[in-house]
Protein backbone atom coordinates (compact mmCIF):
# COMPACT_ATOMS: atom_id res chain seq x y z
CA UNK A 1 0.00 0.00 0.00
CA UNK A 2 2.75 2.43 0.98
CA UNK A 3 4.72 1.68 -2.18
CA UNK A 4 1.68 2.24 -4.37
CA UNK A 5 1.00 5.61 -2.72
CA UNK A 6 4.62 6.67 -3.25
CA UNK A 7 4.46 5.51 -6.85
CA UNK A 8 1.28 7.54 -7.42
CA UNK A 9 2.90 10.64 -5.91
CA UNK A 10 5.96 10.15 -8.10
CA UNK A 11 3.75 9.78 -11.16
CA UNK A 12 1.78 12.94 -10.32
CA UNK A 13 4.98 14.92 -9.82
CA UNK A 14 6.25 13.73 -13.18
CA UNK A 15 3.00 14.64 -14.96
CA UNK A 16 2.74 18.12 -13.46
CA UNK A 17 6.46 18.99 -13.27
CA UNK A 18 6.42 21.61 -16.04
CA UNK A 19 3.23 23.26 -14.74
CA UNK A 20 4.53 23.39 -11.18
CA UNK A 21 7.69 25.30 -12.02
CA UNK A 22 6.27 27.51 -14.84
CA UNK A 23 9.03 26.67 -17.27
CA UNK A 24 8.89 25.83 -20.92
CA UNK A 25 10.60 22.84 -22.54
CA UNK A 26 13.95 24.64 -22.53
CA UNK A 27 13.85 25.01 -18.74
CA UNK A 28 13.51 28.80 -18.86
CA UNK A 29 10.76 30.54 -16.90
CA UNK A 30 8.47 32.40 -19.25
CA UNK A 31 8.10 36.14 -18.72
CA UNK A 32 4.68 37.69 -18.50
CA UNK A 33 4.45 40.87 -20.52
CA UNK A 34 0.76 41.46 -21.03
CA UNK A 35 -0.37 43.64 -23.88
CA UNK A 36 -3.77 45.27 -24.04
CA UNK A 37 -5.55 45.14 -27.38
CA UNK A 38 -8.43 47.58 -27.83
CA UNK A 39 -11.34 46.36 -29.93
CA UNK A 40 -13.89 48.61 -31.62
CA UNK A 41 -16.29 47.89 -28.73
CA UNK A 42 -13.72 49.54 -26.42
CA UNK A 43 -13.34 46.40 -24.30
CA UNK A 44 -9.86 45.27 -23.35
CA UNK A 45 -8.32 41.83 -23.71
CA UNK A 46 -5.08 40.85 -22.00
CA UNK A 47 -2.67 38.91 -24.18
CA UNK A 48 0.25 36.94 -22.79
CA UNK A 49 3.41 37.93 -24.67
CA UNK A 50 4.57 34.32 -24.82
CA UNK A 51 1.82 33.81 -27.42
CA UNK A 52 3.52 36.48 -29.53
CA UNK A 53 7.07 35.18 -29.16
CA UNK A 54 7.59 34.37 -32.85
CA UNK A 55 6.46 37.80 -34.01
CA UNK A 56 8.68 39.90 -31.73
CA UNK A 57 10.44 42.49 -33.85
CA UNK A 58 13.78 44.10 -33.23
CA UNK A 59 15.65 46.76 -35.18
CA UNK A 60 19.03 45.68 -36.51
CA UNK A 61 22.03 48.03 -36.56
CA UNK A 62 21.33 48.83 -40.22
CA UNK A 63 17.81 49.97 -39.32
CA UNK A 64 16.03 46.93 -40.77
CA UNK A 65 13.34 45.18 -38.79
CA UNK A 66 14.14 41.60 -37.94
CA UNK A 67 11.94 39.04 -36.30
CA UNK A 68 13.20 36.96 -33.44
CA UNK A 69 12.33 34.99 -30.36
CA UNK A 70 11.47 36.78 -27.15
CA UNK A 71 13.11 35.11 -24.14
CA UNK A 72 14.03 35.84 -20.56
CA UNK A 73 17.64 36.87 -19.92
CA UNK A 74 17.47 37.77 -16.23
CA UNK A 75 14.82 36.58 -13.78
CA UNK A 76 13.16 38.96 -11.36
CA UNK A 77 14.79 38.80 -7.95
CA UNK A 78 14.49 40.23 -4.47
CA UNK A 79 17.42 42.62 -3.93
CA UNK A 80 18.38 41.02 -0.60
CA UNK A 81 17.99 37.50 -1.99
CA UNK A 82 14.97 35.24 -2.40
CA UNK A 83 15.66 33.35 0.84
CA UNK A 84 15.70 36.68 2.70
CA UNK A 85 12.34 37.52 1.11
CA UNK A 86 10.79 34.27 2.39
CA UNK A 87 12.32 34.79 5.85
CA UNK A 88 11.01 38.37 6.08
CA UNK A 89 7.52 37.28 5.00
CA UNK A 90 7.52 34.61 7.72
CA UNK A 91 8.65 37.19 10.30
CA UNK A 92 5.84 39.58 9.37
CA UNK A 93 3.09 36.98 9.28
CA UNK A 94 0.59 37.72 12.00
CA UNK A 95 -0.57 34.31 13.15
CA UNK A 96 -4.31 34.73 13.95
CA UNK A 97 -5.83 33.41 17.18
CA UNK A 98 -8.32 31.32 15.18
CA UNK A 99 -5.43 29.49 13.48
CA UNK A 100 -3.75 28.94 16.85
CA UNK A 101 -6.97 27.41 18.25
CA UNK A 102 -7.14 25.05 15.26
CA UNK A 103 -3.41 24.31 15.48
CA UNK A 104 -3.20 25.16 11.79
CA UNK A 105 0.21 24.72 10.23
CA UNK A 106 1.00 24.30 6.52
CA UNK A 107 3.52 25.06 3.83
CA UNK A 108 1.62 27.07 1.26
CA UNK A 109 2.78 27.56 -2.32
CA UNK A 110 2.30 31.20 -3.27
CA UNK A 111 2.41 32.60 -6.82
CA UNK A 112 2.59 36.28 -7.67
CA UNK A 113 3.58 38.57 -10.52
CA UNK A 114 6.52 40.95 -10.34
CA UNK A 115 5.67 43.69 -12.84
CA UNK A 116 8.14 45.48 -15.06
CA UNK A 117 7.80 48.38 -12.60
CA UNK A 118 8.93 45.99 -9.80
CA UNK A 119 5.55 45.96 -8.06
CA UNK A 120 3.76 42.84 -6.81
CA UNK A 121 0.30 41.82 -8.00
CA UNK A 122 -1.95 38.80 -8.50
CA UNK A 123 -0.91 37.05 -5.27
CA UNK A 124 -2.45 33.57 -5.14
CA UNK A 125 -2.07 30.61 -2.79
CA UNK A 126 -2.13 27.74 -5.27
CA UNK A 127 -1.31 24.77 -3.05
CA UNK A 128 -1.02 23.63 0.54
CA UNK A 129 -4.43 24.13 2.13
CA UNK A 130 -5.93 20.91 3.48
CA UNK A 131 -9.12 19.71 1.82
CA UNK A 132 -12.35 20.68 3.52
CA UNK A 133 -11.04 23.91 5.04
CA UNK A 134 -13.79 26.51 5.50
CA UNK A 135 -13.80 29.38 3.02
CA UNK A 136 -13.76 32.12 5.67
CA UNK A 137 -10.81 30.56 7.52
CA UNK A 138 -8.93 30.11 4.23
CA UNK A 139 -9.61 33.76 3.36
CA UNK A 140 -8.27 34.84 6.75
CA UNK A 141 -4.98 32.99 6.15
CA UNK A 142 -4.71 34.23 2.54
CA UNK A 143 -5.21 37.84 3.65
CA UNK A 144 -2.45 37.52 6.27
CA UNK A 145 -0.01 36.09 3.72
CA UNK A 146 -0.89 38.64 1.03
CA UNK A 147 -0.47 41.49 3.50
CA UNK A 148 2.96 40.21 4.62
CA UNK A 149 4.13 39.78 1.00
CA UNK A 150 2.99 43.29 0.03
CA UNK A 151 4.70 44.79 3.09
CA UNK A 152 8.03 43.02 2.51
CA UNK A 153 7.99 43.63 -1.26
CA UNK A 154 7.88 47.42 -1.22
CA UNK A 155 10.91 48.60 -3.16
CA UNK A 156 12.67 45.27 -2.81
CA UNK A 157 12.35 43.70 -6.27
CA UNK A 158 14.30 44.02 -9.50
CA UNK A 159 12.16 43.13 -12.54
CA UNK A 160 13.06 40.50 -15.11
CA UNK A 161 14.62 41.51 -18.43
CA UNK A 162 14.37 39.94 -21.85
CA UNK A 163 16.81 39.55 -24.73
CA UNK A 164 15.76 42.98 -26.05
CA UNK A 165 16.95 44.48 -22.74
CA UNK A 166 13.37 45.39 -21.83
CA UNK A 167 11.98 45.04 -18.34
CA UNK A 168 9.19 42.45 -18.33
CA UNK A 169 6.75 41.04 -15.81
CA UNK A 170 7.43 37.56 -14.45
CA UNK A 171 5.44 35.12 -12.34
CA UNK A 172 7.27 33.84 -9.25
CA UNK A 173 6.44 30.88 -7.01
CA UNK A 174 7.64 30.59 -3.41
CA UNK A 175 6.80 28.26 -0.49
CA UNK A 176 5.71 29.98 2.72
CA UNK A 177 5.53 27.96 5.95
CA UNK A 178 2.58 29.18 7.99
CA UNK A 179 3.08 27.99 11.54
CA UNK A 180 2.81 29.36 15.09
CA UNK A 181 6.33 28.04 15.73
CA UNK A 182 9.20 30.21 14.55
CA UNK A 183 11.51 28.29 12.21
CA UNK A 184 14.92 29.79 11.60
Amino acid sequence: MRKSVLFCLFLLCFLFWDKTFAQDSTGVEKPIDSLKIATPTDSTQVVDSTQLADSTQQMSESGEEKKGKFYLVKKAYFKEGDSTFVRKVKERLAYPEEARKRKFSATLVVKFVISKEATISDIQIVEGFPEGIEADFRQLIEDKIKSAIQEVSQGGWEPATNNLEQKVAMRKTVPITFSPYKKE
